[in-house]
């Protein structure tokens, strides 16, 4: 981002083959500047058990150069949907990540089935 050090830092929790809508709407409320209504606006971070890239369950290349240090120090967590496989089975760590921010005092915000 630009580099206002006080931003609201939203770090959402991705898992591959997310829903592309869930994962695009916070994209487009959080992610897109919009200074010129409220300075400074949030800084968003795609956070990924493993960083790199993941795909959308349309197949759209998602880049999470984000791990679970950065969800942590997050302001706000969200907790995107996900993939049938990972909402019966989610993964471990990024589960204790979640636990871990809210015991921090970070707010955790979910949306859909995240």
């Amino acid at each position: 981002m630009d580099g206002h050090a006080d931003r609201h830092v939203v770090a959402m929790a991705v898992t591959d083959a997310t829903p592309t809508f869930e994962l695009a709407v916070p994209c487009e409320v959080f992610g897109v500047d919009r200074s010129d209504l409220v300075d400074p606006w949030y800084e968003l971070r795609m956070c990924a058990a493993t960083p790199g890239p993941l795909r959308t369950a349309a197949g759209l290349q998602v880049a999470t150069p984000y791990g679970l240090v950065d969800l942590l120090a997050a302001d706000t967590v969200l907790v995107a949907a996900c993939a049938r496989p990972n909402q019966i089975d989610p993964p471990p760590r990024l589960v204790e990540a979640v636990r871990e921010a809210h015991a921090l005092g970070r707010r955790i915000v979910s949306i859909c089935t995240g």
